[in-house]
Parts: structure tokens; sequence; C-alpha cells
């Protein structure tokens, strides 16, 4: 489940994703690897939480504090798959 939530995160990470393409993904692997479990409170209120913050992605200086907290909703790390310069 990491490896697909880190792929998302890259995804949108690069506006590679609409809104609803982004919902949509994170509950297909939420469906994949939790079963049943995708659908408890605790699991939605995370993905509502995880779409609240890539809504709230955008090109502002604040984007990079964005990212932090989608990474955050996503329980991964903020820099997986980031190229170095």
């Amino acid at each position: 489940m990491q490896d697909e939530l880190n792929a998302l995160f890259r995804a949108a990470r690069a506006g590679e994703l609409s809104a609803a393409e982004f919902g949509h993904r994170l509950a297909a692997i939420h469906a994949r690897h939790l079963g049943g479990e995708s659908g408890a409170e605790a699991s939605v209120n995370r993905r509502r939480r995880a779409e609240e913050a890539f809504e709230a992605l955008g090109d502002t200086i604040e984007h990079h504090h964005a990212l932090e907290r989608l990474a955050h909703e996503l329980g991964i790390g903020a820099d997986p798959g980031r190229s170095r310069d």
C-alpha cells in the first residue's frame, strides 16, 4: 500500500491529477488494501482529510506546506521519489 500511496503523492506533487482523479485513486488503493475497513469511519475520514489537503495544493508560497500536509494525511514521508538536483 505504501508504494501506491507514494506513487499517488508523486503524481499529486507533479500536478498530474485532478481532484476527482486523486479521490478515485485513493479510494481504490484503500479498497484494495483495506478491504471492508476502507468503509470504516477512520478510513473515510482519512480520505476526506487527504482530499482536502490535495485541494489546498496550488502554485502559492504555501505549496510546500500543503504537500507536507498531504503526505501526512496519506501516512507517508513528504519526500518519496523526489529527484535531487
